[in-house]
């Protein structure tokens, strides 16, 4: 090779390091560093965030969340609690989530990441707005990339990412709703009595908490039971009960079938429900304590100390009548038809055929 051709060839290799030196400085990590966060900020000032504001396409508000000195409220429910679960992972999604990849910064390209402006009829991500700090947060978030992941864009800006949370925004008022409503273990029932609007009473209980299966009362004579343990679902039906939809009512309409819940240590539980002209299946609790109940079970005392008898053991049941009623009145609660069907059985349904 000649001397001149060396030359050359130094000089290229020279100019390809330049080139690379510059490259670092541009795309290196500490340019992505500064970057790495996509909301830098937000995790200081969480704490401050009063307020959640959820809009769709034609910027149609979803959902609007509000805090207050007891907790996170849906004001789109008549301010029914909110699940503070839902709620902490939204947020802390948004706080925690890291740029992975810059995606496109032309605006008639968002729609392909479901990220376009809200305000577009057509738009099918989600604009949520966090109110409280000093400056209110306005984030699109659009379609999920994988697991884990979602492509965003912050209001008021062209470019696009792609980041490593999912904050799983509810795309309903009610998708953010506390769902439970009650869970009060079979084990603790005594006594389940049912009155239709018709007049019908149905009444199933047990003789004390280790009796297996609830004896059903006033079978027809001749007839007989399904099964032995046909009841037995009479009596779990509030454990675990989960609403489907919640709506701020002082009373459920006339026409409605009344249960009554009666616990070994003495919690009276009403449910009063209504299957709707819609088929939607609808109902509400009041709860007292009755200490007459309670002192009729030679076992009650020993109960509330036995390990795993209940689950409940600690439980003072005049204090959870009280807690009960503050959380419960003054709402109507539409909860899945399994759970209704329970609450509205007759004495047909538990007998052999004829």
């Amino acid at each position: 090779m000649s001397s001149r051709a060396l030359i050359w060839l130094s000089a290229a290799l020279a100019a390809l390091i330049v080139l690379a030196i510059v490259g670092q400085r541009q795309t290196g990590p500490e340019t992505f560093e500064a970057e790495a966060i996509f909301l830098p900020g937000l995790m200081e000032e969480l704490d401050s965030v009063e307020g959640i504001e959820i809009a769709q396409g034609g910027n149609e508000r979803v959902a609007t969340l509000q805090r207050d000195e007891s907790g996170w409220r849906v004001a789109e429910k008549n301010g029914y609690r909110a699940d503070l679960t839902k709620v902490r992972h939204s947020l802390l999604g948004l706080a925690e989530a890291r740029i992975l990849e810059r995606k496109t910064s032309n605006p008639e390209l968002h729609s392909r990441l479901g990220v376009e402006d809200i305000e577009d009829g057509g738009a099918t991500g989600l604009a949520v707005t966090l109110t409280g700090p000093a400056t209110p947060i306005t984030v699109v978030v659009g379609d999920t990339a994988g697991e884990y992941r979602r492509y965003v864009r912050r209001a008021g800006e062209d470019q696009s990412y792609l980041i490593d949370r999912d904050p799983e925004l509810g795309e309903t008022a009610t998708d953010w709703l506390d769902s439970e409503i009650l869970n009060i273990e079979a084990a603790r029932i005594r006594e389940v009595t049912l009155t239709h609007p018709d007049g019908e009473v149905l009444r199933v209980s047990k003789a004390s908490p280790e009796q297996t299966n609830f004896t059903v009362d006033a079978i027809p004579e001749g007839r007989a039971l399904l099964y032995e343990s046909v009841a037995n679902v009479m009596g779990s039906v509030l454990q675990n009960l989960t609403l489907e939809d919640v709506q701020a009512s002082a009373e459920i309409e006339d026409g409605y079938s009344v249960t009554e819940f009666r616990t070994f240590d003495g919690l009276v539980l009403t449910a009063r429900g209504i299957e709707r002209d819609d088929g939607e299946t609808w109902v509400s609790f009041a709860a007292e304590f009755d200490p007459e109940l309670a002192a009729e079970s030679a076992e009650a005392e020993d109960r509330d100390t036995e390990d795993g008898e209940t689950g409940e053991a600690d439980i003072d049941p005049a204090a959870q009548a009280q807690q009960l009623n503050d959380r419960l009145a003054g709402w109507s609660y539409r909860i899945p038809g399994y759970k209704f069907e329970q609450l509205t059985r007759r004495m047909s349904d538990l007998l052999q055929a004829q």
